[in-house]
C-alpha cells in the first residue's frame, strides 16, 4: 500500500501530504471521540512509510 500512495504521490504530487494531513486530522477526531483507533493509525503508518519511501519529509 505504501507503494501505491508513492507512486501517486510522483504523478500528482502533494496528494500524499494532503492525505497524511486528513488522516492524522481523522486520528485525532478518533481519539477525542472515543472510537477504534487501529484503522486511523494504521493509514497514518502507511502514508508515514510512503512518504519515507519517497524521502520527502513529509512524514512527522
Amino acid at each position: 500500500m505504501a507503494m501505491d500512495w508513492a507512486s501517486r504521490e510522483q504523478s500528482s504530487p502533494g496528494a500524499l501530504c494532503r492525505e497524511l494531513a486528513s488522516a492524522e486530522r481523522e486520528l485525532e477526531a478518533a481519539r477525542l471521540a472515543g472510537q477504534e483507533l487501529r484503522f486511523h493509525k494504521e493509514r497514518k503508518d502507511i502514508l508515514v512509510l510512503a512518504a519515507g519511501q519517497l524521502g520527502s519529509g513529509h512524514g512527522t
